[in-house]
């Protein structure tokens, strides 16, 4: 089950929380430096390792076998990078379990990208499994570790715990009272980053945003965890204070606002992909400030997903305009409202 299929996902401020880890193999140049032939060794060690070691069943999956589109809806569901959808997919590889939470990249940055994504706000369950995936690994392949500075990764931020923890939140009501930018501030002091929906660089389109540590020397693993679910429950409180605020002060002014937004979703003829996340934040907020009734939260959930330009394309082979795209879009999400 993908973590927008769960209830959790659905229920509240925090829609999952996701841990990955940074790990690379101690015989190997990093893969900007690893012929291809390298990186298919790499990949064979790493799925023999898994294979021998985890009790999980995964599928392995090479990159060169999928197509953008497929990638592109991968990258939509938060289970690879930007950088692996859109990068040189030979010598690359993804791993993923039954029930989709579990996501390895091979070959991406590093060696192994180790992540897994969980509904709703239990980031040290997905570390847990993350962790055990990494045990696994390591008793078939020894991994590039120093005992001074931690794990080696590509990238020196990345340096030490090579981890990773972050949590993707829904914050329409300090996003429309215009505290975002002072929250940013405030985190960034404790070592948190904040990002948008599809992390580093991307846009905050439907006041959804990533938390994430920044922090990976000199610190555990454990205590980053801590620190980000401490910020992050705190952040939830605010959200939610500030929400009762909007409710009692707004009125009908704010039932009528939301209740346009969701006459839109429900009976527009065409609809962008930007104008869907606006409306399904007001949706959203009108369904957990009771403004909306008898509307299932986890079908709203997956439209989050199942409205993005790849899995329109996935869903429509046949769409080959940004135009016929959007009416189906449209098309599509009326269905849910049926």
């Amino acid at each position: 089950m993908k973590w927008f299929n769960d209830k959790k996902s659905s229920d509240g401020v925090v829609l999952s929380s996701r841990v990955r880890l940074a790990r690379n193999l101690a015989d190997y140049p990093f893969p900007k430096k690893c012929t291809e032939a390298d990186k298919l060794k790499i990949c064979n060690t790493v799925k023999e390792a898994l294979g021998a070691y985890s009790c999980e069943r995964f599928n392995y999956i090479h990159l060169d076998s999928l197509s953008g589109i497929e990638k592109n809806a991968l990258l939509e569901d938060h289970m690879i990078s930007r950088e692996f959808c859109e990068g040189d997919p030979a010598g690359r590889m993804l791993i993923t379990d039954e029930q989709s939470t579990v996501s390895v990249m091979v070959n991406e940055e590093d060696h192994l990208r180790i992540q897994v994504i969980l509904p709703g706000l239990d980031i040290k369950s997905a570390y847990k499994k993350a962790n055990e995936i990494d045990e696994a690994q390591s008793r078939g392949a020894a991994q590039a570790f120093d005992e001074k500075l931690g794990y080696l990764t590509s990238c020196p931020t990345n340096l030490g715990t090579g981890m990773r923890a972050s949590v993707m939140l829904h914050l329409p009501a300090l996003t429309s009272c215009g505290q975002m930018k002072a929250l940013v501030n405030t985190l960034s002091k404790i070592g948190l980053a904040v990002r948008g929906l599809y992390g580093e660089g991307s846009e905050a389109d439907g006041s959804l945003y990533q938390i994430s540590n920044q922090i990976t020397l000199g610190i555990s693993e454990e205590d980053a965890i801590e620190k980000l679910a401490g910020a992050v429950n705190q952040v939830v409180e605010r959200e939610r204070q500030l929400r009762e605020t909007l409710v009692t002060s707004g009125g009908i002014d704010l039932e009528d606002s939301i209740c346009r937004s969701f006459g839109l979703l429900r009976y527009a003829k065409k609809m962008s992909s930007k104008e869907f996340l606006k409306l399904w934040s007001d949706v959203k907020f009108g369904v957990e400030s009771g403004v909306i009734k008898d509307l299932d939260s986890v079908n709203l959930s997956k439209l989050l997903v199942e409205a993005m330009p790849a899995h329109i394309l996935k869903k429509y082979p046949e769409t080959a305009s940004s135009a016929v795209r959007d009416a189906k879009r449209a098309e599509m999400i009326k269905s849910y409202f049926v």
